[in-house]
């Protein structure tokens, strides 16, 4: 969680508004790596110091981001109640004095205005350019329900130039077009290509091993629950271990996959839905895989978004929510981002990207260092 110290003059001044007990409900809008969890927890933490004994809850989309926010909080806040909004909805009789919404850009109209009649006081963050689901609700409703004061964080923290750059092509005329960047630091971002699937699995890990440090995992996403599992079926074959099982009593369980991984001294590890523990890898190197879904709101300092292949299909039926699902994928990175596939030519949404801002590589089994940063055309 990013100190208060480091934030800048803007964020500081939207703090200073959030952080009291009183006042009209507010609204933070911002890019994805804008500082919005970071705020809504230092105000958290701001009205708890000022105002002892008020009863305060944050409410998240997913269990990964509610690790997360939770694990921001300063020990002497750990009591404060984090879940996800489905959670706190089935809480029946549950009021607050403030509540804190994250990712508000999510939930449904009708999910947000019970949640609007359980406290006093809300504070929503969230982007509507990162609304990842059908059922989502509209940026118009968050207004008309909550009426809040709205504060727009134009300056991105977490992504360099050359990545705000690349990912501008995904979603033409989002708001990220205008965005500024306050990382002043460039890195690479690696386009990979395999001749074969299985190179790529290889490759991939190879260099999961590679970047994942203590205190900074790397993280690899794919878009379907299918595509990590057979990831995590191949880096147990590769390892030589025996295969995951991942469902008991026909229900998905990733635990079982996680401690295998454990018990055999596998540093891979499943995180969303529940699953996985964010605080495992402060001891050791990890590397996490997730789905595109629960990886929104969280950041990592590598990230590897593997099989984008031509053919690949990120969301069935809706462009506009595979565009923007492949955006919310696309921005995780604090550092290095790795986009491979192993077809002829990758898929359409990386064929638009600016592609002489792309360091184009193959994927090479061997790992061998002229094979890896060696430019090849496509």
């Amino acid at each position: 969680m990013v100190p208060e110290r480091q934030l800048d003059e803007y964020q500081l001044e939207v703090l200073r508004k959030c952080g009291v007990l009183q006042g009209a409900n507010q609204w933070i809008q911002g890019f994805a790596g804008s500082g919005k969890s970071v705020l809504v927890i230092h105000a958290v933490q701001r009205i708890l110091a000022a105002n002892p004994g008020t009863t305060v809850c944050v409410a998240v989309y997913t269990h990964a981001l509610k690790q997360l926010l939770a694990s921001g909080l300063a020990e002497k806040y750990r009591n404060v109640p984090v879940m996800t909004h489905l959670q706190l909805l089935n809480k029946s009789g549950s009021r607050y004095d403030v509540l804190v919404v994250d990712e508000v850009q999510d939930i449904p109209s009708e999910q947000l205005t019970r949640l609007r009649a359980m406290a006093d006081r809300l504070i929503v963050a969230g982007d509507a350019d990162q609304s990842i689901y059908e059922q989502s609700g509209r940026p118009d409703d968050v207004v008309d329900i909550l009426k809040p004061e709205v504060y727009r964080l134009t300056t991105i923290h977490r992504l360099t130039k050359r990545l705000i750059d690349i990912v501008r092509t995904i979603l033409p005329g989002a708001a990220i077009e205008g965005a500024r960047t306050g990382r002043m630091q460039e890195v690479q971002v690696t386009l990979a290509k395999a001749d074969r699937s299985a190179d790529e699995t290889e490759w991939v890990w190879q260099q999961c091993c590679r970047y994942s440090k203590h205190s900074a995992p790397a993280a690899v996403l794919f878009p379907s629950h299918d595509e990590v599992q057979s990831f995590m079926r191949s880096v147990a074959s590769r390892c030589g271990v025996p295969a995951p099982v991942f469902r008991v009593d026909q229900k998905r369980n990733y635990d079982i996959a996680n401690n295998h991984f454990q018990e055999h001294g596998v540093p891979l590890r499943y995180l969303g839905n529940s699953f996985g523990d964010l605080e495992e890898s402060d001891t050791r190197p990890l590397t996490y895989v997730m789905t595109y879904h629960s990886a929104k709101g969280l950041d990592f300092n590598t990230v590897f978004l593997p099989t984008l292949n031509s053919g690949q299909t990120f969301w069935r039926g809706n462009e506009d929510i595979s565009r923007r699902l492949f955006f919310v994928a696309s921005t995780r990175s604090r550092c290095y981002l790795f986009l491979s596939y192993s077809s002829a030519q990758p898929h359409s949404y990386v064929m638009d990207m600016p592609q002489h801002l792309l360091h184009k590589q193959p994927c090479s089994p061997s790992g061998s260092e002229t094979a890896l940063f060696e430019d090849i055309p496509f």
